[in-house]
């Protein structure tokens, strides 16, 4: 992975930032570039997704890159992207009108995306949605319900994460669609079988720092508490946000921990997938809808876990439970049905 140096950095982020996002990796943006200009000229298929800054995002990304097996272009539809967007947008439905988005997956359907899907919609290119959630924070709105049912009816395919996007979507649009697995943990299965089995001596405290102030949670206090009850069952305490332009290193710290406390979803996600045990911290309903549509593990609310008896026998209980792979593989397999279910419904795809 290429950094910028360090007097390069600030400058980019003073100067640069607000236009050209790097993600955290020059790498990746070189990367990015090359493959836009190998098939930006007459592309079959578009990958979209948010942010390569956000582990959570890329790994979904990358779980439905690899289902589909077919080369595209790379795009982004984070706010900083808006203006690349709009042009490649406009240059597909003008040279290559039979191109086909594959949105996903992610919380795209928040307000901050609503002009993201108005793009879409007005560019009148086919699009399916893969993996896709709602995102419903305190103090950031909500999603706007006609757009919603108008990207529902446009549409070619979609599937949602979790059983309270599903039922939205059937409240306020009438279609009953697909839940499946985030798209992540397809791509995570290959990591899988390196899940160590010895004996791992870490906690990994997985916070989401922005989500958990919203939520009016005193963060020094519950990473006190979280690192006090690591002590009491001889585990060493790191934290990470998941933040990263590298998905290696969030994977590894996964699989390298005894177990993870998390208030990201993909914390979440990336320990169900690796089978790592894991408690979920409940700082927005989307970590509630995944636990309860796929995994049902202990969801805490992360301002009552100041008592560390009950956080420790959670803990406790949690590591030396059975976890469920025969579950997650039945779910996998309905993820890759999904799949071919998409390419029976846009044929083009598949050529």
């Amino acid at each position: 992975m290429i950094k910028l140096p360090g007097f390069l950095k600030w400058r980019y982020e003073l100067y640069v930032s607000e236009y050209v996002d790097l993600y955290g990796s020059l790498g990746f943006f070189i990367r990015a570039i090359f493959n836009n200009l190998r098939y930006g000229y007459n592309p079959k298929i578009a990958y979209i997704y948010a942010n390569k800054g956000n582990v959570g995002d890329y790994i979904s990304h990358c779980g439905i890159r690899d289902s589909f097996n077919k080369p595209g272009l790379w795009l982004f539809c984070s706010p900083v992207w808006s203006r690349y967007l709009v042009r490649n947008l406009a240059r597909l439905k003008k040279r290559n009108p039979n191109c086909i988005l594959i949105i996903g997956g992610g919380g795209l359907l928040q307000p901050v995306f609503e002009n993201f899907w108005s793009l879409v919609i007005d560019s009148g290119l086919t699009f399916v949605m893969v993996g896709i959630g709602i995102n419903e924070l305190e103090g950031r709105g909500t999603f706007d319900q006609k757009l919603l049912k108008n990207i529902v009816s446009k549409s070619s395919y979609l599937t949602v994460r979790d059983s309270y996007t599903q039922k939205r979507i059937l409240d306020i649009s009438g279609a009953l669609v697909p839940v499946t697995v985030c798209p992540s943990v397809r791509f995570l299965q290959q990591y899988r079988e390196k899940n160590r089995r010895g004996e791992k001596k870490k906690l990994l405290h997985v916070l989401h720092p922005a989500d958990l102030r919203m939520a009016g949670i005193d963060i020094e206090l519950l990473r006190n508490s979280v690192r006090e009850a690591a002590v009491c069952l001889n585990l060493d305490y790191q934290e990470s946000t998941n933040m990263s332009s590298n998905h290696i290193t969030a994977i590894t710290g996964i699989l390298d921990s005894a177990i993870v406390v998390s208030s990201r979803l993909h914390g979440c996600i990336m320990s169900y997938a690796l089978d790592i045990p894991f408690v979920a911290l409940e700082c927005d309903r989307k970590i509630k809808y995944f636990i309860e549509t796929h995994t049902g593990n202990a969801v805490l609310d992360p301002r009552t876990i100041g008592h560390n008896t009950q956080l420790i026998q959670i803990l406790e209980k949690t590591m030396n439970s059975q976890r469920g792979i025969s579950q997650l593989d039945r779910q996998l397999d309905e993820y890759d049905r999904s799949i071919e279910h998409a390419l029976d419904f846009v044929p083009r795809i598949r050529r």
